[in-house]
């Protein structure tokens, strides 16, 4: 869900995906699985994040451990 919200969507409407967003998206999810939705979240932020610095500094691709 949290990559189909993405998709469109330039990098500062990414960084707003939140854990309630994806919850939604879904229509909801048990109790116990919410963390689910917030560790996607996080992803989604930690991706658009990464890809931020290396449009600031590009040079640094090519030292990145895999």
């Amino acid at each position: 869900m949290a990559s189909e919200l993405v998709k469109g969507q330039d990098i500062s409407q990414a960084l707003a995906i939140s854990q309630n967003d994806i919850l939604e998206g879904l229509d909801g999810l048990p109790e116990g699985n919410h963390h689910c939705a917030a560790l996607a979240a996080a992803a989604v932020k930690a991706a658009a994040m990464d890809y931020i610095a290396m449009q600031k500094e590009p040079w640094k691709k090519a030292y990145r451990k895999c």
